[in-house]
């Protein structure tokens, strides 16, 4: 149990993933760690079972997380479009805008999430970051700098991967929310056959692709320059 968090303050708990575990060790571990209690010394078989509960309360935290996900990736955006109106219909008459780009958002930032959680995990587990923290690198460094940059990498190419999804899905986003916007253009222009209208959009669609791929390569370039250059590694 962490009720705090070194170098930070905690505002709130918001309860959305949690982890727990209870252990128990056989009875000879009992009779050991009480002939301990007299002699004294470390009770070597709590002290892996505490480290032990911590992991598994650790991965089932993780777990969960990915369960919450998953979620987003599962709901449509059409169908979580469809959700807000009926949930929270004041919601989406009084934040339209905000309603429509979370329903958009969605299923790419799940995408991207899912990703990144194995990524940024077997980076905290390199021996650099290790190697870092022991030689007293300040942690914000270590993660801002040492860790994040190379997990960025993979999440960066799946966002531009995304950007496709992301501008189809106003298709049928923007009908349910009943919100002007390119999607029901789109629609509109197939509706009366205006062939150049829908080009427009077409065209305009694969330029906004283009353009994510190519601010992702450079991102993704700033991140980690041995992507030109494998010497530098």
């Amino acid at each position: 149990n962490v009720e705090t968090i070194p170098g930070r303050t905690i505002t709130a708990s918001l309860g959305l993933v949690t982890g727990s575990t209870v252990r128990a060790k056989h009875i000879g571990k009992d009779i050991f760690a009480g002939l301990k209690n007299i002699v004294g010394g470390e009770v070597r078989g709590y002290t892996e079972m505490l480290s032990e509960a911590r992991d598994e309360a650790t991965h089932r935290m993780l777990q969960a997380a990915k369960a919450l996900v998953s979620l987003l990736i599962a709901v449509p955006s059409f169908a979580m479009a469809g959700l807000l109106q009926i949930w929270a219909p004041g919601l989406v008459d009084a934040a339209n805008l905000l309603a429509g780009a979370a329903c958009l958002a969605a299923l790419p930032a799940g995408m991207v999430a899912l990703v990144g959680f194995p990524t940024v995990r077997e980076v905290r587990r390199s021996g650099y970051i290790r190697s870092a923290l022991a030689r007293g690198v300040p942690g914000g460094r270590v993660r801002w700098l040492h860790m994040l940059r190379p997990s960025v990498l993979p999440m960066l190419a799946l966002s531009a991967a995304e950007t496709g999804t992301l501008l189809a899905s106003t298709v049928l986003v923007e009908p349910v929310l009943q919100r002007p916007g390119v999607g029901r253009l789109l629609i509109q222009a197939v509706d009366v056959r205006q062939g150049p209208l829908l080009l427009a959009i077409v065209g305009v669609f694969l330029i906004a692709v283009a353009a994510a791929t190519l601010l992702a390569d450079l991102l993704s370039l700033a991140a980690d320059p041995r992507i030109v250059d494998p010497a530098a590694s």
